[in-house]
């Protein structure tokens, strides 16, 4: 695991705005542009501008607020860590400095004199001399094997590229798939909940099942009888997501065992993939739950129900058993989304986004470090156990209350 513990203390350094980087207004940006922004600066009376990357290095335009601006504007002359920023970030700032050197914004020297760096060029100033702890088990397998791939791709932005990384593992779409899930009707029929069928029933009397018009667009949704209204099903109390990933052709014997423990559970929301593309990616089930407690009773029940079922497995999860059958993650608050991606990140839209980021910075740099390597690191101190793929829930936690 790496934390912000592995951090070594820079904030008495000299520092610079990296010179790749401008401010632009938002008022300034070309019209398509400031249209993408324009619906998050109404939300956002703090945001300032947008940072825009002059060269061709790895870097990605990110939006600023004002405080982060200032410090720009100070540290256009190298110099020390302005005292306002000391104080304004308190007992995080040596995390958030060093975050804004390894995603490019700021750029540290080691001693007088010394070449300013950032981004991978600066990860042995920044870290401890600490070895990266990689996980065991189906999971933590595919999820390294993600980040070699992605660093190999030549995807046009950290979107592309975190949309790739999203989607590794899931089955390609052939034509014997298409024909067998051909509609709606013949899904369910596949999954064995067709009108009148016994799972169709037990689905009923227990959930009320939700139309695309409350949010289940690509996904068969369900929610307790009598738990709270449609909206609160993606609310901060209901945080926690099991994903339960048999491979499509185990389905039609899994899914009534998956049913029927959701139902002794009382698990209070569940979706399942809505057509053939949905059932075939990884996180094909997602139960949502309201405390880690909850889940791990409900995946302990699933285990021996589920002993003989071929997985898929979810990349970007942190895995129940080494099978890579069952995962979980937990999303991350809104807040701390990252400025100017359109899609409301779930956890693995969290995961996958920032480190898209880091492979794209690690890439542009020539240094003795694989790019897959410095975003395991760069994601680590952000509340992430990279060996088991788990949020740090104390860190999580707090970041949610902050």
């Amino acid at each position: 695991m790496i934390d912000a513990s592995a951090l070594r203390t820079i904030t008495g350094a000299t520092f610079r705005a990296n010179p790749d980087y401008e401010i632009v207004l938002l008022d300034r940006l070309p019209e398509g542009y400031r249209k993408a922004f324009a619906a998050e600066a109404e939300k956002d009376p703090e945001l300032h501008g947008i940072l825009w990357p002059t060269s061709n290095k790895g870097l990605t335009p990110k939006t600023l607020c004002h405080q982060t601006a200032l410090m720009l504007y100070a540290l256009r002359q190298p110099g020390g860590l302005p005292a306002f920023v000391s104080n304004r970030l308190g007992p995080d700032c040596n995390r958030i400095v060093a975050e804004l050197v390894l995603d490019g914004i700021l750029e540290v020297a080691a001693v007088a004199d010394a070449p300013f760096v950032s981004g991978a060029a600066a990860q042995p100033l920044l870290y401890q001399d600490e070895a990266l702890e990689l996980g065991r088990g189906r999971i933590a397998d595919l999820s390294r094997e993600a980040l070699r791939y992605g660093q190999l791709l030549r995807a046009d932005g950290s979107g592309e590229l975190s949309s790739r990384l999203y989607a590794y593992n899931t089955i390609p779409i052939t034509a014997a798939w298409r024909e067998r899930l051909a509609t709606p009707a013949t899904i369910e029929t596949f999954l064995g909940m067709q009108a009148g069928s016994p799972l169709a029933r037990r689905l009923a009397s227990n959930w009320a099942r939700l139309g695309e018009r409350d949010g289940s667009e690509g996904w068969i949704m369900w929610r307790l009888r009598d738990s709270q209204p449609v909206g609160a099903m993606a609310a901060a109390v209901r945080q926690y997501k099991l994903y339960v990933s048999p491979r499509p052709e185990a389905l039609p014997q899994a899914w009534p065992d998956i049913v029927d423990v959701f139902a002794q559970c009382r698990v209070p929301a569940f979706k399942i993939g809505r057509d053939v593309a949905g059932l075939l990616r990884p996180d094909k089930i997602v139960a949502y739950l309201d405390s880690y407690e909850a889940l791990a009773v409900v995946a302990a029940r699933l285990q021996p129900r589920l002993t003989d079922c071929p997985a898929q497995g979810t990349p970007f999860t942190a895995g129940i058993g080494e099978a890579g059958l069952l995962s979980w993650g937990m999303d991350p608050p809104a807040k701390d989304r990252i400025p100017g991606w359109t899609l409301a990140e779930s956890w693995r839209l969290w995961v996958t986004n920032r480190l898209a980021v880091a492979l794209r910075i690690a890439t542009a740099s020539a240094v003795d470090i694989e790019p897959w390597q410095f975003a395991l690191r760069r994601l680590g101190i952000e509340g992430v156990d990279v060996g088991t793929w788990a949020p740090v829930q104390q860190v999580w936690s707090d970041r949610r209350s902050a």
